[in-house]
């Protein structure tokens, strides 16, 4: 406790999370807009070099900035400027878990291209070595088949739910009755309809969205929408959720060294 006091004293801009990183805010106002953009900076005592690969992945990945880019030029690909318009906005992020081996954190923005909308990324680090974990890293080969399974089956019972719901809401009155109604629920259960055919397979668990706090691991699939029909997409992001005690026996020694006792 004293050391994070400590911490806190020297640099008031350092929040201290856990006991290995420590995540400081990376903070700019656009000068054009105004709009504050935030984002992480990680150290870790004693492994520059550590965080120093953590924080090039995430500027990357998210910012397409080079490595050696100064802290004050971070923002300067996605942010407007006289020459271009803005690729991301609302840009911010939340720590999920850190402690002495594992850094999980979540970074949210609205991307625009030919069209603005929100999205999540999701990152797990080794700490104790820098590099980004894949989720064959933390559930073995037994697991991840079972994983596939388990989740096509979450997935298509909720999609087999809303359907039902949707057929039922088709009966009635008053959507028969209402053109625009009768259109549009028509067109959400020809979107679902055509979701429920795809499966997760064991490839797609390589490139998979996860992430892992002290008791669980979440992961999360695809919308069943694309841009264009989104409006009709009530279900969105499909998030599955492994309580890590339940699932000894399908992670790897180094999964079930995350969990806490």
């Amino acid at each position: 406790m004293r050391y994070y006091l400590l911490l806190w004293f020297i640099f008031p801009g350092i929040s201290v999370i856990g006991q290995s990183a420590v995540i400081k805010k990376v903070e700019q106002r656009n000068p054009i807009t105004q709009e504050l953009y935030v984002f992480p900076n990680i150290f870790i005592k004693d492994f520059s070099n550590k965080a120093r690969k953590i924080n090039n992945r995430l500027r990357s990945e998210i910012l397409e900035v080079d490595p050696n880019t100064q802290d004050s030029k971070i923002f300067d690909r996605v942010w407007r400027t006289k020459k271009q318009s803005p690729t991301l906005t609302e840009l911010t992020y939340e720590i999920i878990r850190n402690d002495q081996s594992i850094l999980s954190l979540k970074i949210s923005a609205e991307g625009c291209g030919a069209y603005c909308e929100s999205w999540d990324r999701y990152f797990t680090f080794n700490l104790k070595t820098g590099n980004q974990l894949l989720l064959d890293s933390l559930i073995n080969n037994k697991g991840l088949i079972k994983l596939s399974a388990d989740f096509n089956f979450f997935r298509q019972t909720k999609i087999n739910d809303k359907i039902k719901e949707i057929k039922d809401t088709l009966e009635t009155n008053a959507v028969q009755n209402n053109k625009d109604d009768l259109n549009y629920y028509t067109e959400m259960l020809n979107l679902y309809k055509d979701c429920i055919e795809s499966k997760i397979t064991l490839e797609d668990l390589t490139d998979i969205k996860f992430s892992v706090n002290s008791v669980n691991l979440r992961l999360y699939s695809d919308r069943c929408s694309a841009h264009y029909n989104r409006n009709l997409d009530e279900l969105w992001d499909f998030e599955y959720i492994i309580e890590l005690t339940d699932w000894t026996e399908n992670l790897t020694k180094y999964g079930r060294s995350f969990i806490h006792k």
